[in-house]
């Protein structure tokens, strides 16, 4: 089962629109965001969630994200703190699969003590390209103090920060609907695509593929005692750089 929390204040529709919150509001609101769905789909005298209550393994929760939803990952399995509040680490999360995460430098967003802090299995996935989040000091700063058992990091060669996203899908898709489609919207999803969707890049489709294929495997090696892929089982292809520990 897949929720996926709407970060008001800091949606596509925001940004817009203009309507985005402030950045220390919206960073300690997305930790807070996924641990009020975990705590919403958990309860069942809800009468939106109680149907999916029976459905859900509550000792099997993993928590991915995107970029900032990277951020948001890693905030929820590591705790995070700014001048507005804090948020202290949600233990009923199992895994994480951060997305080209911004971590930022130690000054802003994950703090060296929240990646310390993290203990929970970890895949993180980055693009060697990406710019947006660049693997020094995105990945790198969670590969050398994240205590994850495992920490799996897989690097997608020529892969972008829109790589693990569907802005190619859009990017191809929105211009057939004709004149319907607001040329803003048009505008920030080749925007977004520069980074992902050109020839030089990885092909989407084999970003897709090889996503895919680590998230699953990963999950079903902590939630099912699966055999985890890694260089000494696997015949790993050229397309990836891969660590584990």
């Amino acid at each position: 089962m897949v929720v996926a929390p709407d970060h008001t204040g800091n949606t596509a529709a925001d940004r817009l629109l203009g309507t985005d919150a402030d950045f220390d509001v919206t960073a300690l609101n997305r930790p807070n965001d996924v641990e009020a769905v975990i705590n919403a789909m958990l309860d069942p005298t809800s009468s939106e969630t109680a149907g999916f209550v029976a459905a859900i393994d509550a000792e099997s929760i993993a928590v991915t994200g995107h970029s900032f939803g990277g951020f948001t990952t890693l905030a929820v399995a590591g705790g995070y703190e700014n001048p507005l509040g804090s948020f202290v680490a949600d233990d009923r999360i199992d895994a994480i699969i951060p997305l080209a995460p911004a971590t930022g430098d130690g000054t802003r967003l994950m703090s060296d003590a929240g990646l310390d802090s993290i203990q929970t299995p970890t895949l993180v996935m980055v693009g060697t390209n990406d710019q947006t989040t660049p693997v020094e000091p995105n990945v790198t700063r969670i590969w050398d103090l994240a205590k994850s058992e495992p920490l799996v990091r897989v690097e997608l060669v020529d892969a972008q920060h829109g790589s693990f996203t569907d802005v190619c899908d859009y990017q191809t898709f929105l211009p057939t609907l004709g004149d319907v489609v607001p040329a803003p919207v048009i505008e920030t999803i080749d925007a977004q695509a520069a980074e992902g969707c050109t020839d030089a890049d990885m092909p989407i489709d084999r970003a897709k593929a090889l996503t895919n294929t680590f998230a699953i495997n990963f999950l079903e090696s902590v939630f099912r005692g699966d055999e985890l892929i890694s260089d000494t089982n696997t015949t790993l292809p050229d397309d990836i750089i891969f660590m584990s520990r």
